[in-house]
């Protein structure tokens, strides 16, 4: 019974592993306006994601709020790109759920 029950936690931890969301490059730092943010203008990633730094801290921030985050520290901030201001749901980077590809 041991041994069943430590395969399924090994099983359990490396499919725990595997989910995690990749993220390329560095953290991009924000410039802060009146009430929005923008980012810099060499900026030009469009993964469906923005690596950023907000207010000392690293966040990975989405368009959609992401359930399968929801246990980490999230914020909401307004980005102006291409001339549209949007409200992106922005989370606290974390290892345990993001994965770093440089």
């Amino acid at each position: 019974m041991k041994i069943m029950v430590s395969m399924l936690l090994i099983i359990l931890s490396a499919s725990a592993f595997s989910e995690r969301i990749v993220i390329t490059g560095k953290p991009i730092r924000m410039e802060i306006h009146r009430n929005f943010y923008t980012l810099p203008d060499h900026y030009t990633d469009r993964r469906g994601y923005r690596f950023v730094r907000v207010l000392n801290t690293n966040r990975v921030c989405y368009l959609q709020a992401k359930p399968e985050l929801a246990s980490l520290d999230m914020i909401q901030v307004l980005i102006e790109e291409d001339g549209q201001k949007l409200r992106w749901d922005c989370y606290k980077f974390d290892s345990r759920f993001f994965e770093r590809d440089f």
